[in-house]
């Protein structure tokens, strides 16, 4: 007979690795008494028990996330790009952000005999949101995915902004690889390059002035539409690219619920403080009075420098952009100089301090938005 699952795990689907990804199943052989299941999980064992009805329960998310997540949600993609070779702008990205490989159920029965089961799963370093769960559906059998939001009402559009003087990129899924042509369809540009894994990563510009897609795919201020066709197919994915005035402000880079990065420039005004507090004194009451500067020593001080910036009439897609800043585990500032070639230790990682974010408001077309990020501690002189 046969392993016989109730609730079993989808092998065309992208599983998101911090969602539930429940698998329930027994055996449906008469007669036979099952002692224990082994699970091996993209080569990561576990051994359950089964419930006296002779079923089992198992969620895959905590081996999933421990799986896939390699990198504790670091970006480890920094380009080196040849402006005339078009393959040095596409990079693979699979490390900590793509995993797959088989999933085997195997019943172990009193009588020493088993019964198993095989699947193939491929997990994301994602996370879903209940009530978007149809919107950001991803199927992989024929589709590439942009691992990025979603516009509103659509189900194969997405929108980003980019901002030439500082590093930028976006990245996408691809079940199969084969060439992909990126058309622009607002220049009627195009050109052609060769995925480098499943999960790839874009750069339209590493920072310098002398360095990005442009010389290649011609882009021009203001919206930008790209289509994708692989292996000669249009696959039916575009995105609106929105290319920005060169301008300075606080640059800021976040890990989406795709597992990879999205990009924004606070252009304009913003403050920075610092704030201190004493650590705590010791005691130092061991003279007499006519000796004494101070009965008590100070220890020293902590010190942070908080950074306030805001971002002004942001469209409604802007708005979906910037929104999943607010539960991202990492995100960074640009530390560098912007117009010249960006470096691993050009970016800082800052945490973010503001609590509220806006998702809906009826009637509502432009939106104001500010942020207050906590840069790291300053280091400071203590006993």
């Amino acid at each position: 007979m046969a392993v016989i699952f109730t609730t079993d795990v989808s092998q065309t689907k992208l599983l998101m690795a911090y969602n539930n990804q429940i698998v329930q199943f027994y055996s449906n052989t008469v007669g036979k008494v099952p002692l224990n299941a082994e699970i091996s999980i993209i080569g990561v064992t576990s051994v359950i028990y089964p419930h006296p009805n002779g079923t089992f329960y198992l969620n895959l998310k905590r081996y999933l996330a421990a799986i896939v997540n390699t990198n504790k949600f670091q970006d480890s993609v920094y380009p080196d790009i040849d402006p005339l070779d078009i393959e040095t702008y596409i990079y693979n990205a699979v490390n900590g952000t793509y995993v797959d490989g088989p999933l085997t159920i195997k019943i172990n029965f009193t009588d020493l005999s088993f019964e198993s089961a095989n699947r193939n799963i491929k997990v994301l370093n994602g996370v879903q949101q209940l009530y978007a769960q149809k919107k950001y559906k991803i199927q992989n059998d024929s589709f590439m995915q942009i691992l990025s939001p979603i516009s509103s009402g659509s189900s194969n559009q997405y929108y980003l902004r980019y901002w030439p003087g500082f590093p930028f990129e976006f990245s996408f899924y691809t079940a199969s690889i084969h060439k992909v042509n990126v058309i622009n369809e607002r220049t009627l540009s195009s050109v052609e390059m060769t995925p480098k894994g499943r999960v790839n990563s874009v750069y339209l510009c590493d920072g310098s002035t002398d360095t990005s897609i442009d010389t290649q795919l011609q882009l021009v201020e203001g919206y930008n539409k790209l289509k994708f066709v692989i292996n000669l197919v249009d696959i039916d994915q575009y995105l609106t690219l929105v290319k920005e005035e060169p301008c300075q402000g606080i640059y800021i880079k976040w890990l989406n619920n795709f597992g990879r990065w999205n990009y924004w420039l606070f252009k304009g005004e913003y403050m920075q403080s610092i704030s201190a507090k004493n650590i705590g004194e010791i005691e130092n009451d061991f003279f007499n009075l006519a000796s004494t500067v101070s009965p008590t020593m100070n220890v020293g001080k902590t010190a942070e420098a908080p950074i306030k910036v805001q971002s002004r009439n942001m469209t409604e897609s802007d708005r979906e952009l910037l929104s999943s800043i607010m539960i991202s585990p990492r995100i960074y500032m640009f530390t560098g100089t912007p117009f010249s070639k960006a470096e691993m230790n050009d970016w800082i990682e800052v945490r973010l301090k503001t609590g509220t974010y806006p998702l809906k408001e009826s009637g509502r077309s432009t939106w104001t938005v500010n942020f207050e990020f906590e840069l790291p501690s300053l280091y400071t002189q203590t006993l």
